[in-house]
């Protein structure tokens, strides 16, 4: 393991109410890793908003919403799923099985996340996919960001730069995104991309690899 792979070196969680999900000795992936066992560290079966009446919620007994979340019309929520204080989803999101969505984070309209991590105040605000990715504080994902998790041909997803990359273990694994990077409208984002703290790309793209900062 590499020691720009640890989540220091994407995230500042000393104020994140789901630092609890990370192990800081362990590569930043292994945060999905774990989801699964992690994320029942939260009240999990403890709903503190009003939901709006349109939506649905599936597995309500895993699924932990705070105070102060807004769930607008025809949002639908699979547990385990928590929403953190502030947080706001638009009509029409899916939120499947295993989404953390953080403090004041914004889930926008006919969004999906699955099995993802979305740190303070992150935004994935219209017609996005994210698939077993994390989102740093601050993130912005432009429209129709697709945040790709799964090889064609099935196989474990590498990580790094091209001519060290490195296997995790995982065959479902989408975007690592660091505080406060910026990705423009209909960018493309392959399995196992790992973008740099501070980045800003531009709209069409297509990433994989390794993306850092002063070279997005």
């Amino acid at each position: 393991m590499q020691s720009s792979h640890l989540p220091k070196h994407f995230f500042d969680l000393t104020h994140e109410e789901c630092r609890i999900l990370f192990d800081h000795n362990l590569p930043v992936w292994d945060a999905l890793a774990q989801l699964k066992e992690r994320i029942q560290a939260f009240p999990l079966g403890m709903i503190q908003s009003d939901v709006h009446p349109l939506s649905v919620i599936e597995n309500r007994e895993s699924v932990y919403i705070a105070k102060g979340v807004t769930v607008g019309p025809h949002v639908v929520i699979e547990g385990p799923v928590v929403i953190l204080e502030g947080a706001r989803i638009a009509p029409g999101a899916y939120l499947r099985p295993y989404s953390v969505i953080g403090q004041g984070a914004y889930v926008g309209h006919c969004t999906e996340v699955k099995h993802s991590i979305l740190l303070s105040c992150a935004r994935t605000p219209h017609f996005n996919y994210v698939g077993d990715s994390i989102l740093g504080r601050e993130v912005n994902i432009g429209s129709s960001v697709v945040c790709a998790n799964y090889r064609l041909d099935g196989g474990i997803i590498l990580v790094g730069k091209k001519g060290a990359r490195i296997p995790t273990g995982l065959n479902k694994l989408g975007a690592i995104i660091g505080d406060k990077a910026s990705i423009g409208c209909t960018t493309h984002i392959n399995p196992g991309t790992l973008i740099a703290a501070n980045a800003h790309i531009g709209p069409n793209e297509t990433l994989i690899g390794e993306i850092d900062a002063h070279t997005a």
